[in-house]
């Protein structure tokens, strides 16, 4: 993060942010745990000393990103006009899910048991 900013490729980090991810049945919402809106840059870094090419995701930040899902995918609530480029809403998304399942590959599991009820 960076300037408030999401920044996905950036190698150097000098604020850190968090995402939450509510996922219901159907539906998910991305936001910013500090309530602040979200704004997202996608970071080009080449291997010269030249500065990275930004893109930014959302022509203005957003306050939530809400998914639904039909037809056996995800799909965003975000209207065309508001993004630069869907393709780097697709990659926003693609970076968030894989950092949700290696998140999920390193939590031990905690086994459940059923409930037991008394007579």
């Amino acid at each position: 993060m960076c300037d408030d900013i999401i920044q996905i490729g950036a190698r150097d980090t000098p604020q850190r942010g968090t995402l939450l991810v509510l996922k219901r049945q159907g539906a998910a919402t991305v936001e910013r745990t500090d309530g602040k809106s979200i704004q997202v840059a996608i970071l080009r870094q080449r291997d010269t000393p030249a500065p990275p090419a930004v893109s930014l995701v959302f022509r203005q930040p957003i306050p939530a990103l809400l998914l639904r899902r039909r037809c056996g995918g995800w799909y965003a609530a975000v209207n065309q006009r508001d993004l630069t480029y869907p393709g780097h809403l697709k990659q926003f998304l693609d970076t968030i899910g894989a950092f949700g399942s290696a998140k999920q590959r390193r939590s031990p599991v905690i086994p459940i048991r059923p409930a037991q009820f008394s007579r």
